[in-house]
Parts: C-alpha cells; structure tokens; sequence
C-alpha cells in the first residue's frame, strides 16, 4: 500500500481544486488554501513544484493565480506525487527468500519480479 506525504496529498488535492475550477479562470493559491484548510506557506511551495515540471501555469497580476497546462483526464495522479516527492521507489518482496529489492520498473513490476 501506498502512504502520501502531507505534501503529496495537499499537492493532488490543489489539482483536483484547478480541474474543478477550470471554467472559472485562474485560481489564487490562497483560494485552494482556504477551501481544503491547507496552510498557505506550504501550499504555495507545492504550486512551485507543480509549476516547474508543467503541469500547471502560474499567472501573474490582477487576474493571476494557477491554471493546469493540459486536460486533467491526461494527468495521473502518479506525476503529480512524483513531481511533488521524487521518484518512487517499489519494492516487491520475494517469496522464496523473504529478501527486498528496488524494482527497475514501475509500470511493470511484475514482469521484473517474473524475470528473475
């Protein structure tokens, strides 16, 4: 099972606000903050990181705020966790030798685990 950070949460949580916010234009980190009771400092760090790897638009002035760059049924919930922790590392645990080992791929751990 996988755990999400605060971070990682408050991250899907902010795209889940833009994508139900579309319509309306640009939406102000201060908007999301208050609608899911997330602090603002560590939200607008977040919108930072969401912003560097594109997934969404940052506008500045009268009218500015956060805007997803693409539709949001092409948007995983994998790269916004990614882009807000890093890469995830799974790990499958082997049967035989109860032993642990990183995986090379994440979309197909089971053919790695089979290729042993």
């Amino acid at each position: 099972m996988l755990k999400l950070t605060k971070k990682a949460d408050y991250g899907l949580m902010a795209m889940k606000h833009l994508a139900e916010h579309a319509d309306q234009g640009a939406c102000s980190a201060k908007d999301v903050a208050e609608a899911y009771g997330i602090p603002q400092e560590a939200l607008a760090k977040i919108l930072q990181r969401l912003a560097k790897v594109g997934l969404i638009r940052s506008q500045h002035g009268m009218n500015g705020g956060y805007t997803l760059t693409r539709d949001p049924k092409t948007i995983s919930a994998f790269e916004v966790i990614k882009a807000i922790d890093g890469p995830v590392v799974h790990y499958v645990v082997r049967h035989r030798s109860r032993r642990m080992r990183p995986e090379r791929s994440l979309h197909h751990p089971r053919a790695a685990a089979q290729s042993e």
